[in-house]
C-alpha cells in the first residue's frame, strides 16, 4: 500500500511500482517543483462560511492548488461584500493529520478581507488568520493551527486609517493619487524637497491653529534674496491657443449646503508661436446661480471686462471733468461709454423743456466738502430736480434721492433754449423791419 509525505508525495516502497517507478518518481519531482515555487490564482465566486468555507486542499499523488507555495485570492473584479472564509484540507479532510508547512499568500480580492484557518473554526481558540484586502502575508501551519509570520500592504492602492509616522526619508517614484480628503493636524517640515529637478529648500507648510484659526500657508526660511515662486507648466508636445495652463477655484457652501465654486482664476496660451507668444488670466465669478467669465487681461488685447461694464458702487461722482465720451452711470456706479449713434436709440421725440426751464436754473459757486477751497461752478441737484421737465438731467442714488447732474445731457436743454431765443429775435427783426425800421 503506497504512502504519502505531508506534502502529498508517493513514497515508493522496496519492490513496489514495477515498470512504473521512473513515471512516479518523475510525478513526484513535477510536485516537489509546485511545492517549492508554484504558484496560483485562486478565484472566489462566493466568499463561504465559517461553517461551510472555501477549500484549499493539499492532495495526495495529484493536482491541487493547496500544494502551490504562492497563492493569490482573486473574485474576477466582483466584489462578494463580505468575509471571505479558507479552510486548509489534506485530501479534503477537515480533520487530522492536517497539513504542516508555510504559504506565500495575497489578498487581491476587490474588498474582502480574507480569514484562512485549519480544521473547525472558532473565534476563540481556532481564530485562523485574517489578510486584509490588498495585503501579502506569509502563513504559518502547525498542529491545525494557522498563524501569520509576516504581513505588508500591497501598494497598488492605499487606505490609511489613524495616524502613520515616517521617520526616515520617503521616496515616490511613480505618481501618487489622493481621491479623498488628507487632513494635517500639524506642521510638514520638508528639509529638500525634490520636484523634477528643482530643489524647494527650507518650506514649511502649516495649518495654523492660533489667532487665524484655518489659514493654510507656507513659509520659507531661506534667507536669500529669493522668494517662493509656484510653477504649473503644462509640457505639452502639442500646444494651441485657448489651451488652459492652470486654475485656482475656491468653493464655499450655499444656504442649502450645496458646495459652490464661487470664484476661479485662470491661466491661458492665447498665442503659441515662437517669438510671439501671448497669454490670458481671467477671473470666473459665481452671479445669479451661474459660474461666469467676468474679467480678462491678454497681453494681446489689454485688460477689458467680459460684461462690457466697470463697475464701482461706492464711488463718489467726482466734480472735475475726466474723457468727454466717458461717463458713470446713475447710481450703478458703471463706468462706460457715452454714445450718441441712433442705432442705440428709441422712442425719439422733440424736446419740450427749453428757455422757461433755462430761466429757472440758479447757477450757483460752491466748495465740495473733501475738496478743500477749491471753488467749483454748476447747479444743485435737488433745484433740478424740482422743475419737472429737467428730472432727466438728474441722476438719482440707490434709495431715489437726487445725487448728481447729467451735465453733458444739458447741452440739449441749452440748444432747445437758444433756439427758441432766436425765434423771438428773428420775430423781432421781421417786426422792426414792417416798422420800416
Amino acid at each position: 500500500m503506497a504512502t504519502y509525505t505531508n506534502l502529498g508525495i508517493q513514497q515508493i516502497t522496496t519492490g513496489a511500482e514495477a515498470g512504473t517507478w521512473g513515471t512516479v518518481t518523475n510525478t513526484n519531482f513535477d510536485y516537489f517543483d509546485t511545492s517549492i515555487v508554484g504558484n496560483v490564482d485562486v478565484t472566489f465566486t462566493t466568499p463561504g462560511t465559517t461553517g461551510t468555507p472555501n477549500a484549499l486542499n493539499v492532495q495526495d499523488y495529484a493536482v491541487s492548488d493547496g500544494r502551490n507555495r504562492a497563492i493569490r485570492f482573486i473574485d474576477g473584479g466582483t466584489s462578494l461584500a463580505a468575509t471571505c472564509y479558507v479552510r486548509i484540507t489534506k485530501n479534503g479532510i477537515t480533520t487530522a493529520p492536517y497539513f504542516a508547512g508555510y504559504y506565500f499568500v495575497r489578498n487581491s480580492l476587490t474588498t474582502s478581507s480574507l480569514v484562512i484557518f485549519l480544521g473547525t473554526y472558532n473565534a476563540s481558540t481556532n481564530p485562523g488568520v485574517t489578510v486584509p484586502n490588498g495585503t501579502d502575508a506569509i502563513i504559518k501551519c502547525v498542529g491545525g493551527i494557522a498563524s501569520v509570520l509576516y504581513t505588508k500592504p500591497v501598494f497598488t492602492g492605499l487606505t490609511v486609517d489613524g495616524a502613520t509616522t515616517v521617520t526616515g526619508n520617503t521616496t515616490v517614484t511613480g505618481n501618487t493619487t489622493v481621491t479623498g480628503n488628507t487632513t494635517v493636524t500639524g506642521d510638514i517640515v520638508a528639509g529638500t524637497l525634490s520636484a523634477g529637478t528643482t530643489p524647494i529648500s527650507s518650506y514649511l507648510l502649516s495649518v495654523d491653529s492660533g489667532a487665524t484659526l484655518g489659514a493654510a500657508y507656507i513659509k520659507s526660511t531661506d534667507a536669500g534674496a529669493g522668494g517662493i515662486n509656484f510653477v504649473f507648466f503644462k509640457d505639452s508636445a502639442t500646444p494651441a491657443a485657448s489651451d488652459a495652463i492652470a486654475s485656482f477655484r475656491f468653493y464655499g457652501n450655499n444656504s442649502v449646503a450645496a458646495s459652490i465654486e464661487y470664484v476661479r482664476l485662470t491661466a491661458d496660451i492665447a498665442d503659441t508661436t515662437s517669438a510671439s507668444e501671448d497669454g490670458t488670466f481671467k477671473i470666473y465669478t459665481y452671479k445669479a446661480g451661474s459660474l461666469g467669465e467676468r474679467v480678462r487681461y491678454s497681453s494681446a488685447d489689454g485688460f477689458y471686462l467680459i460684461d462690457g461694464a466697470f463697475r464701482a458702487p461706492d464711488v463718489y461722482a467726482s466734480t472735475t471733468a475726466t474723457s468727454a465720451n466717458m461717463v458713470m452711470a446713475a447710481s450703478t456706479g458703471i463706468l462706460q461709454r457715452s454714445t450718441s449713434s441712433l442705432r442705440y436709440k428709441n422712442s425719439i421725440a422733440d424736446a419740450t423743456y427749453g428757455l422757461t426751464e433755462v430761466m429757472q436754473l440758479r447757477a450757483v459757486t460752491f466748495k465740495g466738502n473733501a475738496d478743500g477751497d477749491t471753488v467749483f461752478g454748476g447747479f444743485i441737484a435737488e433745484e433740478i430736480d424740482a422743475v419737472a421737465k429737467l428730472k432727466p438731467f438728474v441722476v438719482y442714488d440707490a434709495e431715489g434721492r437726487p445725487d448728481a447732474l447729467n451735465y453733458g445731457s444739458m447741452v440739449s436743454l441749452i440748444a432747445k433754449a437758444i433756439q427758441e431765443q432766436q425765434a423771438v429775435i428773428e420775430d423781432l427783426k421781421a417786426r422792426l423791419t414792417a416798422l420800416g425800421g
